[in-house]
């Protein structure tokens, strides 16, 4: 019975430590930051068809994105950063040709793809 006592305290620490480690990660993936708020924009400029504002928020993505582009292949799959060059790249075809649909498609894929990045 001695032994039970003594590992209590190691245990509550453990559980104490294990549950800030996980407000802290939903803290930095909630954190808001420029390529997720240009996403955003995009993609109400889609929805809403203002493609004038659509084309130019898409190259304000593509920019940011090339910005920040080391830094997700330093923390992120780089498989993914690289599929997600050449989605930015097709998304931005499909709004210079105005294709709701197909744009919403790539965004999506764009959007998953970069949610699998933990570090922006």
């Amino acid at each position: 019975m001695r032994k039970s006592i003594s590992k209590m305290p190691k245990v509550i620490l453990l559980v104490i430590v294990i549950i800030n480690l996980s407000v802290i990660h939903t803290m930095l993936k909630g954190a808001d930051n420029p390529i997720t708020r240009q996403m955003e924009e995009v993609r109400d400029q889609i929805e809403s068809e203002n493609w004038q504002e659509a084309k130019k928020d898409v190259v304000k993505l593509h920019n940011l994105f090339e910005q920040k582009r080391w830094m997700l292949e330093l923390f992120g799959p780089f498989e993914h950063v690289s599929v997600v060059k050449q989605d930015i790249l097709v998304l931005i075809q499909e709004v210079n040709l105005e294709e709701k649909n197909d744009a919403l498609i790539t965004f999506t894929r764009i959007e998953g793809r970069l949610g699998e990045v933990v570090v922006w």
